[in-house]
């Protein structure tokens, strides 16, 4: 019997706000299930490093307080392209700060730890981002450059293989941590591309060892929620965006409204409970971890 969830991801799976796949879940379980428990990891704009980081020390901490087989992790991996930076030279953080200042930030938290917080007398604001002067994690993209350290970082690749590299080794990582440590575990994807990435250069010297240890069996679907909510259809199998990271899908933004934000980019309410209930739910049934009928749909 699972007694503990354990969630985690991006803006996607989001533990500051309430209307996610992540907190619709936890209503649906617990309206059936009232014992078990949840505790959520996901933070906006964080990619597989912190990803994994923040589930495997949730994980390790909950170990104290239950047996493995009462737990269920559930990683939903965001964006190959992100990277993450620990950084604890103020010197640095405060550059960094300081294009905030002038407008090229993008982060609404930057330099927590791995909880996802910051000491309340070290907080500080710029604009509409919070962040530790002293330092911590610093979250950056290939798509959104807003320091030297990332523009280098970046500059530094001219194909997908070391962001995949990256990638699948932090998935390898936390399932075979869960492995290791007799932990259930179901793998999902915010957009289907992290998962084509994947596949299209297994391969490669630096992939092919990783991907042979990739458990399919723990993977929910490699269809993103993205994907589901709004099929698409790919027009070519070359990333055409800066040579790297591709958008190549001919997307119907006409039909699939319903599903999404007013950014057009992140799911709804109808369209998380959409995914829960036509992906997730089914497979969480499948496996006996719990049983939720469409009757105790809420």
């Amino acid at each position: 019997m699972i007694k503990l969830v354990i969630t985690g991801g991006c803006s996607f799976s989001d533990q500051f706000t309430t209307d996610n796949w992540t907190r619709l879940l936890e209503v649906k379980i617990i309206s059936k299930y009232p014992d078990v428990k949840f505790r959520h990891t996901g933070s906006q704009s964080q990619g597989q490093e912190l990803i994994q980081k923040k589930i495997s020390i949730a994980l390790i901490e909950e170990l104290k307080n239950y047996k493995p087989n009462e737990i269920l992790v559930l990683p939903m991996w965001s964006g190959t392209e992100r990277k993450a930076f620990w950084i604890d030279n103020t010197e640095i953080v405060k550059d960094i700060m300081s294009a905030y200042e002038k407008g090229e930030g993008a982060y609404l938290l930057q330099f927590a730890d791995l909880h996802s917080k910051i000491d309340q007398d070290k907080i500080k604001f710029v604009k509409n981002t919070k962040y530790n002067p002293e330092g911590g994690w610093y979250m950056s993209n290939y798509f959104i450059h807003d320091s030297s350290i990332s523009k280098e970082f970046f500059n530094l690749h001219k194909t997908v293989i070391g962001f995949v590299t990256m990638s699948l080794e932090n998935i390898i990582f936390l399932q075979n941590l869960c492995k290791l440590k007799g932990v259930n575990i179901l793998q999902s994807f915010f957009r289907s591309y992290v998962y084509n990435d994947i596949i299209q250069n297994k391969d490669h010297l630096n992939l092919n060892y990783l991907f042979s240890m990739l458990d399919h069996d723990t993977i929910v679907s490699t269809t993103g929620v993205y994907e589901h909510l709004r099929p698409t259809k790919i027009l070519n199998d070359k990333h055409v965006s800066d040579d790297l990271f591709y958008k190549a899908f001919k997307e119907d933004r006409i039909s699939t409204k319903q599903y999404f934000c007013l950014d057009d980019a992140h799911p709804n309410v109808l369209g998380h409970n959409k995914w829960l209930d036509e992906v997730l739910l089914p497979k969480l049934n499948e496996k006996n971890f719990f049983k939720i009928n469409k009757k105790d749909i809420l």
